[in-house]
């Protein structure tokens, strides 16, 4: 009896021991698999968390290029205006149109001078020949040399007034021939003049050395002006000035970004 109850004591030691191993051995599974669970899980929430940022920085960055190129492209000139490193130089073309309209009014108002005093030297020479007095002329139609008695000057870039007595351009025609030629001969067409004075000196000036134009009266400058606009300034609707602007367009091309300019001196027929 004493060994049947000492084998039955061992076995349900040995069973309680297994029990316990198996016990562990369970809990250790356990833990490794809820381990590796939450390792799956975390990793999982992680990738889906760096892939949802990797997504909101990708659109943030699209959108950041976007919103540039539409500030680039508003910011951006259009393709007709002029670049402002060119806006001095266009100015200063549009002055020397100016003065070139001012000096050549000038010079057909001194030609008709001319022609006026010839009539009247002519006139009052037949007169003492035939032994007649010699008529008055005419008070409502000024004389047009007295408009160059010196009231009218031009004002040089060194500050001197030069008064005028008669203008006269040194280059104003065109040549024909070649498209270059033809290029030439229009740009310095009445670029250079000479200015008589009342006193007798001659100056031989270009466009670019006359800074202003000086009239003592308003009756002169609207002489100036309707001798620019070939005849009675009330009867042309186009302003002083607007001949040196459409000159000024036509040889200041304004072309877009990508189109290259082109060089009116610049022709495709062969050189002389």
């Amino acid at each position: 009896m004493a060994k049947q109850r000492a084998k039955a004591a061992t076995t349900k030691s040995n069973e309680s021991e297994k029990r316990s191993i198996m016990s562990r051995t369970a809990a250790r599974t356990a833990a490794r698999t809820a381990a590796r669970t939450a390792a799956k899980t975390s990793a999982k929430t992680a990738a889906k968390t760096a892939a949802k940022s990797m997504a909101k920085a990708g659109a943030s960055k699209i959108n950041f290029k976007a919103i540039t190129a539409k500030r680039t492209t508003l910011r951006s000139p259009r393709p007709t205006s002029i670049a402002p490193a060119e806006l001095i130089h266009v100015r200063e073309l549009f002055w020397n149109n100016v003065i070139r309209e001012i000096l050549t009014a000038l010079s057909a108002m001194t030609i008709a001078a001319l022609e006026s005093s010839t009539s009247s030297e002519r006139a009052a020479s037949l007169a003492n020949a035939a032994g007649k007095p010699v008529g008055k002329a005419v008070e409502d139609e000024p004389d047009p040399s007295d408009a160059f008695d010196g009231r009218m000057a031009a004002i040089l870039a060194n500050g001197n007034r030069i008064p005028i007595a008669g203008v006269a351009p040194l280059f104003a025609c065109g040549v024909p021939g070649t498209i270059g030629e033809r290029s030439l001969s229009m740009a310095i067409e009445c670029t250079v003049f000479q200015i008589t004075t009342p006193s007798g000196e001659a100056y031989t000036l270009p466009l670019h050395e006359i800074r202003g134009f000086h009239a003592l009266t308003d009756e002169l400058m609207s002489q100036v002006t309707a001798a620019a606009q070939n005849g009675d300034a009330d009867e042309s609707e186009t302003p002083f000035g607007f001949a040196a602007f459409t000159s000024l367009a036509r040889g200041v091309p304004t072309p877009t970004a990508n189109e290259p300019r082109e060089n009116p001196l610049v022709s495709d027929e062969p050189a002389l």
